[in-house]
């Protein structure tokens, strides 16, 4: 069984290490597309991440949005072409990893043996959504692993379609595992192009989300006000082990990541 795995990334080079450290575990193969959606942005990471990725031997797509379409319908552009690049290499499931998201080593042994005896084709598990640092989090139901069938499809952002047209996510087997998704857990420097863009495709309110997000009280954080910016609910305050890319993280302990940037 071959499994590929995909990752689009732009200045996100503190989870990015350890996000690839697991997917070289995990995949057979691995296409990484660096670079901004946004025209108005700089085109390639300078933070180190293009120097990086320099030392690996993947397959990479080089991302930078001249054409100015939405980042939504530009992003679905570049997935459709690493998805035909994982079939083409012969890979029977795809992954398109976050670049801030990590699993236990156990839950990814349980995964390729699920892949193995499914009839299924489409993966969904668990999730815990973090915000301003290691601890608080939410929790819901999240994130696939794709059979790769040949001629499947996406439509904007990221919709997986089978050849025949049907959302390859409907009917999906559900495993009682946990993703680890540091998606707010980040320095308001990556954040707020985060929000821009946002803002670019046309969701509402963006850019009043984003103040919202600077404004949450790290020390006394309102559960509902973090459920609404991140998604998921039961807010909760995480005391269990980290997957263990996580364990040494230099931003393990730091009270609130997203001021890094000033106090350095």
């Amino acid at each position: 069984m071959k499994i590929g795995g995909f990752v689009m990334v732009w200045n996100e080079i503190e989870y990015l290490k350890p996000m690839l450290e697991q997917a070289q575990e995990f995949c057979d193969y691995i296409v990484v597309a660096e670079g901004c959606h946004m025209p108005n942005k700089e085109p390639r990471s300078t933070d180190g991440t293009v120097e990086y990725l320099e030392q690996f031997d993947f397959d990479t797509i080089e991302v930078h949005n001249k054409e100015n379409l939405r980042y939504d319908y530009y992003q679905c552009q570049i997935l459709n072409t690493a998805y035909d690049m994982m079939i083409e290499e012969g890979c029977e499931w795809i992954r398109d990893f976050d670049a801030d998201m990590v699993f236990k080593n156990s839950d990814l042994e349980l995964i390729k043996n699920k892949m193995k005896n499914t009839t299924k084709n489409c993966l969904t598990f668990n999730e815990r959504r973090f915000f301003g640092n290691f601890k608080w989090n939410t929790t819901g139901k999240t994130g696939f692993f794709y059979r790769a069938i040949p001629n499947m499809y996406l439509t904007p952002i990221a919709v997986v379609h089978e050849p025949s047209g049907i959302r390859q996510r409907d009917g999906a087997d559900h495993m009682d595992i946990t993703c680890f998704h540091m998606c707010a857990a980040k320095k308001d420097s990556r954040m707020k192009p985060r929000y821009e863009m946002s803002a670019e495709k046309g969701t509402p309110n963006a850019m009043d989300n984003y103040e919202r997000w600077k404004n949450i009280d790290i020390k006394n954080p309102d559960p509902r006000e973090v459920e609404y910016i991140i998604g998921g609910e039961q807010f909760n305050e995480f005391k269990g082990d980290l997957p263990e890319v996580l364990q040494d993280h230099p931003w393990k302990d730091v009270e609130d990541i997203r001021w890094m940037d000033t106090q350095e």
